[in-house]
C-alpha cells in the first residue's frame, strides 16, 4: 500500500547520487550557501571530498533529484542507531537542496521528490524513524504536519568563528 501510495507522489526523478554527480551537486550547494547566507568561508573541495566519502559509505544517503537529464536537487541524510536502544535506527536528514535559479513552485516539486523518496527508503530500511532538519527561513510544516511527522525539539545553532 504505502508502496502505490509513493508512487503517486513521485513528482520527479530521483535516484541515488553516484561519484559522477559530485560536481553537479557541488554546483547546487554552493548556490545554495550564497542563498542561505551562512557565515564563513565555502571550500568547494573540501565539499567534493566530504561527499564523495559519503556517496561511497552505507551510513550515508545520497539522494540527486534530476530533471531532463539535469541534477536539480540533493538530499543528503545519514543512518544512525538511536542514543537510547541498539535495537532503534533512525534516518537524519542533515541537508537538502534544489537549484536555487529555479522558480519556487519547481523547487518546491524538487523538495518535496527528495522526501518522498528517502521516505520510502525509511519504508524499505525498515528504519524505527525519520528525522529532517528544517531552515527556519523555509518553512516545510504544513507538509510534515499533513503526514504524520512530531516536532520533536528546535535546534538552536551559533557560528563560533
Amino acid at each position: 500500500m504505502l508502496w502505490k501510495v509513493w508512487i503517486k507522489k513521485q513528482l520527479m526523478k530521483v535516484r541515488k547520487a553516484e561519484i559522477t554527480d559530485i560536481d553537479a551537486l557541488e554546483v547546487i550547494a554552493s548556490k545554495s550557501y550564497k542563498k542561505m547566507e551562512f557565515q564563513g568561508a565555502y571550500d568547494s573541495d573540501y565539499f567534493k571530498k566530504t561527499l564523495k566519502a559519503q556517496i561511497e559509505s552505507d551510513d550515508y544517503i545520497i539522494l540527486k533529484c534530476v530533471d531532463n537529464n539535469v541534477i536539480v536537487g540533493g538530499l543528503f541524510a545519514m543512518i544512525i542507531p538511536e542514543m537510547y536502544s541498539p535495537t532503534t535506527n533512525l534516518i537524519y536528514q542533515f541537508a537538502m537542496q534544489a537549484d536555487p535559479d529555479l522558480n519556487k513552485v519547481k523547487q518546491g516539486r524538487i523538495v518535496l521528490s527528495l522526501i518522498y523518496k528517502l521516505e520510502y527508503i525509511a519504508f524499505m530500511l525498515e528504519v524505527n524513524e525519520i528525522a529532517f532538519s528544517v531552515d527556519k527561513k523555509y518553512d516545510l510544516s504544513k507538509y510534515y504536519d499533513r503526514n504524520g511527522y512530531t516536532l520533536t525539539e528546535k535546534k538552536y545553532s551559533r557560528r563560533l568563528k
